[in-house]
């Protein structure tokens, strides 16, 4: 298959998802004051006067750019690996060999292992299983280290680097300000094996006030997820509120349209654009291409 192709639509479009899927710069549309009373106007309607607007995170209210996934956790694994290595050469860590280097492609190897583990292995709820930052670094670093010294350091280091490779949706952003000084509620929901305390902390990260959000779930905590529909009834419990009071806005079209329409939700679909989507797929296979013909690995992190 040519990922450079365009990317094949499953489903019709309306007006706004046509808009944002073919748009050359998801930055440049999301600041045009048209687009903006178009999507003003949908979320107007479609909500409540205090009901709840319900947000995605990543790609929703805040933009990754154009890397892979692929991508990033090669680049994770290389700052992991000078963080071990400095504090081996500094003597800082008594579970180290001073002796002995770890490659960033060790570090690298050591994460995706971890989230293999916490995948596969952890204890499902209700039938799912969601992955856990925290249990992924606790594999990496056992497997670096022999302990689970560095657990809060590589998460840290995790944190740092997202938060470079992510930007504020200054759109959406300012609606849901707008709709909180109106009387009504705001909360975000996530599929994501970060964990709501990471959410909170990469929001402070890109200078966005928690305090905005009367609540942040992600299915790292839950480990029922937007995607399974488990979610929505562990929203609607905590916030104290029926299904018809929520309307939920994200990119995805199973887990942030599909689902939580089957759910009761009412539902707002912007996707990616289809630009983004190639330039991401055209990274993620550039890094793949280096990992098999550097190192001989082949790893099975789905394409964007």
């Amino acid at each position: 298959m040519n990922y450079s192709e365009p990317v094949t639509k499953v489903y019709r479009f309306d007006e706004v998802e046509s808009e944002v899927f073919r748009a050359d710069s998801r930055k440049k549309l999301f600041s045009d004051d048209n687009f903006i009373e178009k999507i003003y106007h949908r979320l107007n309607v479609m909500l409540p006067k205090k009901g709840i607007l319900s947000l995605d995170v990543f790609d929703t209210l805040i933009f990754r750019d154009s890397s892979s996934e692929l991508t990033r956790f090669y680049e994770i694994g290389q700052l992991m690996a000078n963080f071990v290595n400095d504090a081996s050469k500094t003597g800082n860590m008594v579970d180290l060999d001073p002796n002995i280097t770890v490659r960033g492609i060790d570090a690298f190897w050591a994460r995706y292992m971890g989230t293999k583990a916490t995948y596969r292995a952890s204890k499902p709820v209700q039938g799912c299983r969601e992955g856990s930052l925290r249990e992924i670094h606790l594999t990496a670093s056992r497997m670096l280290c022999g302990s689970s010294s560095f657990v809060d350091a590589f998460i840290d280091i995790e944190l740092g680097y997202e938060a470079t490779r992510l930007e504020k949706n200054d759109m959406i952003l300012e609606y849901a300000r707008k709709y909180k000084n109106k009387g009504g509620r705001v909360v975000l929901v996530s599929d994501m094996y970060m964990h709501s305390e990471h959410i909170n902390e990469l929001l402070c990260r890109l200078d966005i006030d928690p305090i905005l959000f009367d609540g942040i779930f992600s299915s790292a905590d839950s480990k029922v997820s937007k995607s399974s529909g488990g979610i929505f009834s562990k929203v609607e419990s905590f916030m104290h509120a029926e299904s018809k009071e929520f309307v939920h806005v994200g990119d995805s079209y199973k887990g942030d349209y599909k689902s939580p329409k089957e759910n009761g939700w009412n539902a707002l679909h912007i996707p990616i654009p289809e630009v983004e989507i190639i330039a991401r797929r055209t990274d993620h296979l550039k890094t793949a291409r280096h990992l098999q013909d550097i190192y001989g690995l082949s790893v099975d992190i789905a394409m964007p």
